[in-house]
């Protein structure tokens, strides 16, 4: 297929035109040149959502088709008004085009404005599909050929059993290292890119390793390990990171469960403190 140059980040309405028989294909995009390139690639990989299209692309061959920018548009909210008016103009539906719909619509993801919104409702207003419209879309999705339902089924099932794979993997790699001893330097490298965070980032970063910890029941041997790890820490470090939590628990209201294990910890510290002066 060829596509005309310089459409690379041109927003407005294209068509994609069948030189054989003269059947066009009305669309729109915030990008013609990329969306166009992506019907080519979707075209040739017999992926591409369109039945009809997909099937002349088979009959004719690639070389049967020319894609053009019909008119450029610089505001995204217009694209689907003037998208409608050459629909309405072309009429790319049936025995002329490729089109399904005789409404545009578009997955562009912007919100339109409200003057755009009665732009495209006063288009549309009193539109009544023709039973031989409503026909044809309903022969649309049930000429659905069972090869291409069963392809679908089947990359579904792939797409599952691969989910299922990764999460056996990883979950098996998990498995292997714990236990284990880290390496020397994969410490030394945690530390030294976790300092080398921004405030703000390494408070996001605490937050998301502490959330899946609330309300679980730490081990002796995890308690005694990060009560090492704190007292071997740098001062500045340590000060940092005392300062990081206090900021964290300003304005923070305590559980009665929090306090009560807060004041356990301290009568625990002070007895310890206690033992090691005698």
């Amino acid at each position: 297929m060829k596509i005309q140059a310089g459409l690379r980040g041109v927003a407005g309405v294209y068509v994609i035109r069948n030189v054989v028989n003269g059947k066009v294909y009305v669309g729109s995009s915030r990008n013609v040149g990329k969306r166009l390139g992506g019907h080519r690639a979707q075209l040739e990989g017999g992926r591409h959502a369109n039945l009809l299209l997909t099937r002349a692309w088979i009959k004719y061959g690639p070389d049967a088709f020319a894609a053009e920018l019909l008119e450029r548009v610089d505001a995204p909210s217009e694209l689907l008004v003037r998208e409608q008016a050459w629909l309405d103009d072309l009429r790319p539906f049936g025995d002329r085009g490729y089109n399904i719909l005789e409404v545009a619509g578009s997955n562009a993801g912007w919100r339109h404005s409200d003057e755009a919104k009665l732009k495209i409702a006063s288009a549309s207003a009193g539109r009544v599909f023709s039973p031989e419209t409503l026909e044809r879309m309903r022969q649309a999705q049930q000429q659905r050929s069972p090869e291409w339902r069963q392809a679908l089924s089947e990359s579904l099932q792939e797409s599952e059993a691969a989910k299922a794979a990764l999460e056996k993997a990883v979950q098996v790699s998990a498995d292997k290292r714990r236990g284990q001893p880290a390496h020397p330097n994969a410490a030394k490298g945690a530390s030294e890119w976790y300092w080398s965070l921004s405030e703000q980032e390494r408070a996001d970063f605490n937050e998301k390793r502490a959330a899946p910890m609330r309300g679980r029941a730490r081990s002796p041997e995890a308690v005694e390990a990060a009560r090492a790890g704190w007292h071997a820490m740098e001062p500045e470090k340590k000060a940092a990171l005392s300062e990081q939590r206090r900021q964290q628990m300003t304005g923070r209201k305590l559980t009665p469960e929090t306090i009560a294990k807060r004041q356990e910890t301290r009568r625990r510290n002070d007895l310890l403190r206690k033992e090691s002066l005698l």
